[in-house]
């Protein structure tokens, strides 16, 4: 069985889309009781994914103030026609709930930061 037709049928089996599933382990604030064990986070069939993540990242654009923005479903779609991928519906849901996370964490350290000025 596939990698892709396994984490779909965890999906159905646990009623929970694969961004969440996925998404649930990169979150600080989800329960460490939720999150898969730390020899499972990052599943080697889906390093492709984190490999876009990061391509898409190093174009992110910037705030006025200098500030990373989210990344916009536009970039997404651009860097896809550019490459002539084909990505599912939760392939790009997993991409943008890392920028969601990554985006979050952030600004929490960007605001430590700014708390210990």
């Amino acid at each position: 069985m596939s990698v892709r037709k396994h984490l779909t049928a965890v999906s159905r089996q646990s009623k929970q889309s694969l961004g969440d599933l996925i998404a649930q382990q990169c979150d600080p604030s989800v329960d460490a009781r939720h999150r898969l064990p730390q020899s499972a986070k990052y599943p080697e069939a889906l390093q492709y994914l984190n490999e876009i993540f990061y391509a898409l990242h190093g174009t992110r654009q910037r705030d006025m103030n200098g500030y990373p923005q989210r990344l916009m479903f536009s970039e997404i779609k651009a860097y896809v026609e550019l490459f002539e991928l084909h990505l599912e519906h939760w392939e790009l849901e997993v991409i943008t709930r890392v920028d969601e996370a990554w985006t979050s964490q952030n600004i929490i350290e960007r605001n430590r930061r700014a708390n210990d000025e």
